[in-house]
Protein backbone atom coordinates (compact mmCIF):
# COMPACT_ATOMS: atom_id res chain seq x y z
CA UNK A 1 0.00 0.00 0.00
CA UNK A 2 2.69 2.36 1.21
CA UNK A 3 5.13 1.41 -2.00
CA UNK A 4 7.95 1.02 0.63
CA UNK A 5 10.09 -1.90 -0.59
CA UNK A 6 11.52 -4.03 1.94
CA UNK A 7 14.57 -6.47 2.26
CA UNK A 8 14.18 -8.09 5.13
CA UNK A 9 12.00 -8.37 8.11
CA UNK A 10 13.07 -8.58 11.88
CA UNK A 11 11.46 -9.95 15.06
CA UNK A 12 12.25 -8.49 18.54
CA UNK A 13 11.13 -9.41 22.03
CA UNK A 14 9.95 -6.43 23.80
CA UNK A 15 12.05 -7.19 27.04
CA UNK A 16 14.88 -7.92 25.43
CA UNK A 17 17.62 -5.29 25.77
CA UNK A 18 20.72 -4.92 23.66
CA UNK A 19 24.13 -5.07 25.10
CA UNK A 20 25.42 -2.87 22.32
CA UNK A 21 25.03 -2.52 18.76
CA UNK A 22 24.79 -5.35 16.84
CA UNK A 23 25.26 -6.68 12.82
CA UNK A 24 23.97 -3.98 10.47
CA UNK A 25 21.00 -5.54 7.83
CA UNK A 26 23.49 -4.99 5.20
CA UNK A 27 25.86 -7.82 7.04
CA UNK A 28 23.36 -10.00 7.81
CA UNK A 29 21.92 -9.94 4.76
CA UNK A 30 25.12 -11.18 3.09
CA UNK A 31 25.57 -13.97 5.52
CA UNK A 32 25.11 -16.81 3.21
CA UNK A 33 24.08 -14.98 -0.15
CA UNK A 34 21.36 -14.17 1.36
CA UNK A 35 19.38 -17.48 1.91
CA UNK A 36 20.40 -17.99 6.62
CA UNK A 37 17.81 -16.41 8.68
CA UNK A 38 19.64 -15.10 11.62
CA UNK A 39 18.48 -15.42 15.29
CA UNK A 40 19.06 -15.79 18.54
CA UNK A 41 16.89 -18.27 20.82
CA UNK A 42 13.38 -16.51 20.34
CA UNK A 43 14.45 -12.98 21.41
CA UNK A 44 15.68 -11.60 17.81
CA UNK A 45 15.11 -13.23 14.17
CA UNK A 46 16.17 -12.02 10.79
CA UNK A 47 14.80 -12.89 8.07
CA UNK A 48 15.64 -11.54 4.40
CA UNK A 49 12.62 -10.97 2.48
CA UNK A 50 12.03 -14.06 0.41
CA UNK A 51 11.62 -16.01 4.02
CA UNK A 52 9.54 -13.24 5.66
CA UNK A 53 6.37 -15.71 5.19
CA UNK A 54 8.00 -17.52 7.65
CA UNK A 55 6.31 -15.14 10.34
CA UNK A 56 2.85 -15.51 9.15
CA UNK A 57 3.10 -19.37 9.08
CA UNK A 58 3.78 -18.78 12.64
CA UNK A 59 0.94 -16.79 13.16
CA UNK A 60 -1.08 -18.65 11.32
CA UNK A 61 -0.70 -22.07 13.31
CA UNK A 62 -0.84 -19.65 16.47
CA UNK A 63 -4.23 -18.52 15.91
CA UNK A 64 -5.23 -21.82 14.46
CA UNK A 65 -5.22 -23.36 17.70
CA UNK A 66 -8.58 -23.30 18.59
CA UNK A 67 -8.82 -26.07 21.24
CA UNK A 68 -6.42 -24.49 23.84
CA UNK A 69 -4.11 -27.29 23.30
CA UNK A 70 -0.61 -25.64 20.96
CA UNK A 71 0.27 -28.79 19.53
CA UNK A 72 3.21 -27.76 17.14
CA UNK A 73 6.37 -27.35 19.24
CA UNK A 74 7.76 -27.11 22.73
CA UNK A 75 9.51 -23.99 23.10
CA UNK A 76 9.17 -20.71 20.99
CA UNK A 77 12.65 -21.34 19.50
CA UNK A 78 11.02 -24.55 17.39
CA UNK A 79 7.94 -23.14 16.42
CA UNK A 80 9.60 -20.11 14.72
CA UNK A 81 12.49 -22.51 12.96
CA UNK A 82 9.51 -24.86 11.98
CA UNK A 83 8.05 -22.85 9.25
CA UNK A 84 11.52 -21.40 7.98
CA UNK A 85 13.42 -24.56 7.77
CA UNK A 86 11.04 -27.09 6.82
CA UNK A 87 8.60 -25.01 4.90
CA UNK A 88 10.56 -22.54 3.22
CA UNK A 89 14.08 -24.41 3.37
CA UNK A 90 16.27 -21.58 4.31
CA UNK A 91 19.30 -21.77 6.52
CA UNK A 92 18.50 -21.19 10.11
CA UNK A 93 21.49 -20.18 12.14
CA UNK A 94 21.37 -19.49 16.05
CA UNK A 95 23.86 -16.95 16.31
CA UNK A 96 24.47 -16.32 20.16
CA UNK A 97 26.69 -13.32 19.25
CA UNK A 98 24.22 -11.13 18.70
CA UNK A 99 24.24 -8.95 21.79
CA UNK A 100 20.67 -9.17 22.96
CA UNK A 101 19.02 -10.35 26.49
CA UNK A 102 16.20 -10.93 28.13
CA UNK A 103 15.37 -8.52 31.14
CA UNK A 104 14.16 -9.77 34.43
CA UNK A 105 12.49 -7.93 37.09
CA UNK A 106 15.57 -7.11 38.63
CA UNK A 107 18.99 -9.18 39.03
CA UNK A 108 18.03 -11.06 42.12
CA UNK A 109 15.53 -13.27 39.91
CA UNK A 110 17.04 -16.78 39.67
CA UNK A 111 16.58 -16.66 35.61
CA UNK A 112 18.34 -13.37 35.30
CA UNK A 113 22.16 -14.82 35.04
CA UNK A 114 20.64 -17.64 33.10
CA UNK A 115 19.78 -15.21 30.27
CA UNK A 116 23.19 -13.18 30.60
CA UNK A 117 25.29 -16.80 30.22
CA UNK A 118 22.77 -17.75 27.13
CA UNK A 119 24.93 -15.28 24.87
CA UNK A 120 28.34 -15.03 23.62
CA UNK A 121 29.32 -11.54 23.33
CA UNK A 122 30.55 -10.76 26.13
CA UNK A 123 31.20 -12.43 29.68
CA UNK A 124 28.48 -13.07 32.06
CA UNK A 125 29.21 -10.11 35.12
CA UNK A 126 29.82 -7.69 32.01
CA UNK A 127 26.19 -8.74 31.24
CA UNK A 128 24.78 -7.89 33.96
CA UNK A 129 25.92 -4.81 35.05
CA UNK A 130 24.77 -3.52 31.73
CA UNK A 131 21.46 -5.09 31.76
CA UNK A 132 20.53 -4.08 36.05
CA UNK A 133 23.15 -0.96 35.62
CA UNK A 134 19.86 1.06 37.07
CA UNK A 135 19.09 -2.17 39.80
CA UNK A 136 22.51 -1.46 41.27
CA UNK A 137 22.29 2.46 40.96
CA UNK A 138 19.08 2.08 42.94
CA UNK A 139 20.41 -0.10 45.88
CA UNK A 140 23.23 2.38 46.07
CA UNK A 141 21.75 5.52 47.02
Amino acid sequence: VSGVKFDAVTKIRPDTVWLFPSYTAKELLLREKGEMVSHFLDLFIFAPRKYSDGFQMFYEKYIGCTSGLWKWAYTPEEAYEYPFIRSLRSHYYNDRKIPVVIRRANRNESSAREQCEKQRRIGVEECMDIVYSDHVAKQSV
